[in-house]
């Protein structure tokens, strides 16, 4: 028997041990998912993206600038993350006001 929850109409989590809430749908688990530092396939991860063209370092100036400013992630203030997102916007010259508008 595993923890699982539901949200009630206000938003709220309702802790059960049952797989469906009592409007029939399927509850979710409890339990965050396993985390392994030791990440075994970033190396094959990193080659497939080099290979078609997708890593992020190997995007022009304007199409990395477009894919920083469509992040729709707040990060923290404080936080390494938002200050490295801070200084490459800030080195393309774009902020998160000036956002271009995609056309395709």
């Amino acid at each position: 028997m595993h923890l699982r929850y539901y949200l009630d109409n206000e938003g709220n989590r309702i802790y059960t041990l049952k797989k469906a809430s009592p409007e029939g749908k399927a509850t979710l688990s409890a339990h965050p998912a396993r985390f392994s530092p030791d990440d075994k396939y970033s190396r094959q991860r990193i080659l497939v993206k080099t290979r078609f063209g997708i890593l992020p370092t190997q995007l022009p100036a304007k199409e990395l600038a477009d894919v920083l400013n469509h992040l729709d992630v707040e990060f923290p203030t404080n936080t390494i993350i938002s200050f490295r997102c801070k200084i490459l916007k800030e080195l393309l010259g774009t902020t998160r006001n000036e956002r271009p508008h995609m056309t395709k």
